[in-house]
């Protein structure tokens, strides 16, 4: 069988090498740093965990759920509970949800995001198909300001006008009289389960995911501390990787999970510079290949 090489050791390369060694498909993953996981890490200080970012896993592709258990067994835990921002001394429901924003803003500044919101929601949207705008016309000026531009810019690294809507994922709901209802009458548990408040947590965080596929690729499989330098192609197929800039690695078939503009800059030969990051008529970013 082709031997499969894999770039990167962050959940998707973990991910890949775990179904290849499932299928008795050899493979090899290599990882620039001395630990896997990429940005899904669980750091130990002192006798407390902390997670690399706020990660979760939702339930919504059964199979995968179902690996996972698999993999970490009792260590997967459901909880049911939303997130929540802390603002001003105060701990606010995300979703945003009207029943919590009152108990938490106050009167005076929910009617200012209420009739901000309501001027969004009667104003003509525009053609701009941006996070920014969708935000505002979702949560008003106001409240998108005050819990999401800010936070999005500084977590993305890009103004939230460049920004597309899909960051939100379905987590921009619950702004509504029904969620207002269901927190006022069955309370913060029920509200949590209509907005999708309930998800899949292990035990020891998340970085076990990570650990838990690496220990099952393990052996010769992972190489850690190996940074792919070079992409040596023959303008049909990749035909070697360079390791630490010294080594010369073969390459059967590959896999690519590195950012795409890191797997483009170091193509050897370069690819064409009309190939490369254009942009678009709308503002974004976008990969002409």
């Amino acid at each position: 069988m082709p031997h499969l090489t894999i770039l990167g050791g962050g959940p998707s390369g973990l991910a890949v090498g775990y179904y290849a060694r499932k299928c008795n498909f050899p493979f090899t993953i290599y990882e620039a740093s001395d630990r896997v996981g990429g940005n899904c890490i669980t750091i130990k200080h002192g006798e407390f965990l902390f997670d690399s970012g706020a990660h979760r896993l939702h339930d919504k592709f059964e199979d995968i759920t179902k690996e996972i258990r698999r993999l970490l067994g009792d260590d997967l835990q459901k909880i049911d509970a939303p997130s929540q921002i802390y603002h001003e001394g105060k701990f606010i429901d995300f979703p945003l949800s009207p029943f919590n924003l009152l108990r938490n803003l106050g009167l005076y500044n929910c009617w200012k995001a209420g009739a901000d919101l309501i001027y969004s929601r009667l104003k003509k949207r525009s053609d701009d198909h941006s996070f920014e705008n969708f935000a505002i016309h979702t949560y008003g000026r106001n409240l998108a300001q005050r819990f999401l531009l800010d936070y999005s810019q500084k977590l993305w690294g890009l103004p939230c006008r460049n920004l597309s809507p899909a960051i939100s994922g379905s987590r921009m709901k619950g702004l509504d009289l029904k969620t207002f209802l269901i927190e006022a009458i069955f309370g913060r548990q029920r509200k949590s389960e209509h907005l999708d408040g309930s998800f899949y947590y292990p035990r020891m965080g998340y970085g076990e995911i990570s650990e838990a596929l690496a220990n099952f690729c393990e052996g010769q499989n992972i190489r850690r501390r190996c940074r792919v330098t070079k992409i040596r192609h023959d303008l049909d197929r990749i035909k070697t990787i360079e390791v630490n800039g010294s080594e010369t690695v073969e390459v059967d078939l590959l896999i690519n999970t590195l950012p795409i503009n890191l797997f483009i800059s170091i193509m050897d030969p370069a690819v064409p510079a009309e190939l490369k990051f254009l942009r678009n008529l709308s503002g974004f970013e976008m990969l002409c290949l």
